[in-house]
């Protein structure tokens, strides 16, 4: 059954058939319009990495995203400093 939620004025529909992605490297090549996002994963022998995807965006869309990541990543930072305080 698919899943909806709203990102802004948006319903963003999460089919069944989406496909989960793990990634173990991040190459990110830039240039004056696009942004060219490769996730790859590592063979056994960790010396070399298959590329599994390739994510392209436009400049305004990846520092939308870059923003969303750098937000997400200080809310990882702060639960896991609390946790160590306590």
């Amino acid at each position: 059954m698919d899943k909806k939620t709203n990102i802004k004025d948006i319903e963003l529909v999460l089919g069944d058939d989406v496909k989960n992605v793990f990634t173990d490297l991040i190459q990110l090549n830039i240039n004056n319009e696009t942004v060219n996002i490769r996730l790859a994963v590592k063979n056994v022998d960790n010396s070399t990495a298959k590329v599994s995807h390739n994510v392209i965006m436009t400049l305004p869309h990846f520092l939308r995203f870059a923003d969303i990541c750098q937000q997400s990543a200080e809310k990882i930072i702060k639960q896991i400093e609390s946790q160590k305080s306590e």
